[in-house]
């Protein structure tokens, strides 16, 4: 009898905290008490709709920016009278000279 007389209380003491309801924290109640700034009737519509539009527009130039080409390396010579010209001897882009550390083994630089 001693041991289920232990238990009982513990039992009775886990229901009980499961009974409680959770405190609401300040962060909580700014979240029930408030709306989405998208959703907000004070935000004039073309500010709802004007910024995610421009941060879309600055993440496609900042992939523009990384994925293009760089520059380009040309080697011309003119040797004897004779020109050698060598077009896109070597393309830079910061893509590709990350791609190149990665399989360089620099990958901390990557």
């Amino acid at each position: 009898p001693a041991p289920e007389e232990a238990q009982e209380p513990a039992g009775e003491a886990a229901v009980e905290a499961e009974a409680a309801p959770l405190p609401v924290s300040a962060c909580d109640s700014l979240v029930i008490g408030t709306e989405a700034l998208v959703a907000s009737k004070s935000i004039p519509v073309f500010v709802r709709i004007g910024v995610p539009v421009i941060l879309m527009v600055n993440v496609a130039f900042f992939l523009s920016g990384h994925l293009s080409l760089g520059a380009t390396v040309e080697i011309l010579i003119q040797l004897a009278g004779e020109r050698f010209d060598f077009t896109d001897f070597f393309e830079f882009s910061l893509a590709r000279s990350t791609i190149d550390m990665w399989r360089g083994g620099a990958v901390p630089m990557a």
